[in-house]
């Protein structure tokens, strides 16, 4: 094995705390360029013998920072900062080891199912953040679709509030899946908030310039009427023809296989209440779908690099990351820190 290796000169952890810190590229090229023209026996990835990817989930300003739009504080009030900071240092120490990354983006806009703008209350007034919808309500016309809402997808507002009742009742017949859920504003397309943690973006950029491979980005949740927490699925099909965006309206098997053609299967980001949570929980379901149960165990869930919503005030969700962890363990995979001997 590889020992592990230091982190580059440019990198400094406390540039966690601005949320709005972009890496110098210029920089952090002409960096790996040294480090490559000084360790000739680096090879890049043979893409005939895939070994280890990286999955970062939804590693955004937004979710990083205090200050963001729907921080992920955990109940430190800090625990996405320090998981950026050891999911940054992990792919450093990595670096060699780590063959592709992936890093997903949580996209939206105005006007989702899971926003203040798609609902009012039975004054017309709009649902406030941190609201939890059922089916119940939308039967008993507690809530109902906002007109502009059903102006902006363009369906009548009865038939769009049709639709939500009934994605209401397709999520309450799941009991691993959450029901209806009113987020703040979050990871608006190209806000601030939108970006990727400027430490993880640095890493991330500097193993693609030292591995010669490319920096993969992926985005998700930009349907109308579906949340999108997983990043192979939306929590239900939606309706409208404007959601049907191909691989994306249904389970995404084509990003399955690729990602399953991998020895290890890493998996870090945020949230491990949510996002993280749902890819996790897809993955082994779709192992168990294909009757291919050992393909589990390609899971490890990098434990310090993630972190689980907490609402000041409102609902703690670490029970949720704790049965999570314990899911995972259960079922075969690997619940690990980044600091465990993962490439012996």
């Amino acid at each position: 094995m590889l020992q592990p290796l230091r982190t580059p000169f440019f990198y400094d952890a406390g540039h966690v705390n601005d949320r709005n810190y972009e890496p110098n590229c210029p920089r952090v090229y002409e960096a790996a360029q040294q480090w490559r023209a000084s360790n000739q026996h680096l090879t890049t990835p043979d893409w005939r013998r895939r070994q280890v990817i990286l999955i970062n989930v939804d590693c955004q300003s937004d979710f990083a920072h205090p200050l963001g739009a729907l921080p992920v504080t955990g109940r430190s009030g800090q625990a996405g900062l320090v998981a950026m900071i050891n999911l940054s240092e992990f792919i450093y120490r990595y670096l060699l080891e780590i063959d592709f990354i992936i890093n997903t983006q949580d996209t939206h806009h105005p006007f989702q199912v899971f926003f203040t703008d798609a609902h009012v209350n039975k004054d017309g007034q709009p649902v406030t953040p941190h609201t939890t919808i059922l089916a119940d309500d939308y039967e008993h016309h507690r809530f109902r679709a906002n007109p502009v809402f059903a102006q902006v997808v363009g369906v009548d507002e009865d038939l769009l509030s049709e639709y939500i009742l009934e994605y209401c009742l397709q999520l309450e017949q799941n009991t691993e899946q959450y029901r209806l859920y009113i987020w703040p504003y979050h990871c608006l397309d190209s806000s601030p908030g939108h970006r990727l943690c400027g430490i993880v973006e640095e890493a991330w950029r500097y193993h693609s310039w030292v591995r010669v491979v490319p920096t993969l980005l992926f985005r998700k949740g930009m349907m109308y009427l579906s949340e999108f927490y997983s990043i192979f699925r939306p929590e239900v099909p939606s309706p409208l023809p404007q959601d049907m965006l191909g691989d994306f309206s249904f389970f995404n098997e084509r990003l399955f296989n690729d990602i399953v053609k991998f020895d290890k299967v890493l998996v870090a980001g945020l949230a491990s209440t949510h996002c993280v949570r749902d890819t996790v929980l897809d993955y082994i379901q779709h192992c168990y779908d294909i009757d291919q149960p050992e393909l589990i165990s390609k899971l490890h869930l990098l434990m310090d690099c993630t972190a689980p919503v907490v609402v000041p005030g409102g609902t703690d969700f670490t029970p949720q990351e704790e049965a999570l962890f314990s899911y995972v363990r259960q079922c075969g995979g690997h619940v690990v820190t980044s600091h465990d001997p993962l490439f012996d």
